[in-house]
């Protein structure tokens, strides 16, 4: 302890004989300790950062593999989807999701919005509860049932302001006449999209 305690008084000693090149070892270190700082930030975010739902360290991506094309894709076919939900064992649940371009067209100006197409099983498995309304029910999945729709906070309080009588309601989604069953809560956001 002696011997440490000698180091730090000499080496105080002489950076107190060179003012500038203590001025240059601390801004350094400063510059340092920012970098790694905002470094791990963005570590964190990317990829440590836990999924912001319910049992994150469960939830897997399926993806659709081609080894004879060496490509893979997590966009899956409906007819491949109800497949693996039918017959995947290993899983308590199986979703699906489908990133797509929406236009609204119940106002003045049509407005685009980047939207997605999800299996009624969706919402349970990532254990989110609607700000108002309800989910969607799971003979809504099938082809040709009457268009249900849930809007994000988002655009519920810009496009409609925060009416809640928008539930129930029929609005034009992609030119088809949708019911909006659901306000997703404030803090929900979708994973990420996959750019291809």
């Amino acid at each position: 302890m002696e011997t440490l305690m000698q180091d730090i008084r000499f080496a105080i000693r002489t950076l107190a004989k060179s003012p500038l090149l203590t001025a240059m070892c601390v801004i350094c270190l400063s510059v340092g300790i920012g970098v790694n700082g905002n470094i791990y930030s963005a570590v964190y975010a990317a990829f440590q950062r836990p999924l912001p739902f319910a049992n994150p360290d469960r939830l897997v991506v399926i993806e659709d593999l081609h080894q004879k094309r060496g490509w893979s894709t997590s966009n899956i076919s409906f007819e491949n989807f109800l497949d693996i939900q039918r017959q995947a064992t290993v899983f308590d649940q199986v979703a699906g999701i489908s990133f797509r371009s929406i236009t609204l067209t119940d106002g003045e100006e049509p407005v685009r919005l980047q939207g997605e197409a999800v299996s009624a099983s969706l919402f349970p498995l990532l254990g989110v509860t609607p700000h108002i309304g309800r989910v969607f029910r799971p003979d809504e999945d099938a082809p040709g049932a009457p268009g249900t729709v849930i809007l994000g906070y988002g655009i519920w309080g810009r496009r409609y302001a925060a009416d809640s009588s928008i539930i129930g309601r029929t609005r034009p989604v992609n030119g088809l006449p949708s019911t909006v069953i659901d306000i997703m809560p404030s803090d929900f956001m979708f994973p990420e999209r996959e750019e291809a």
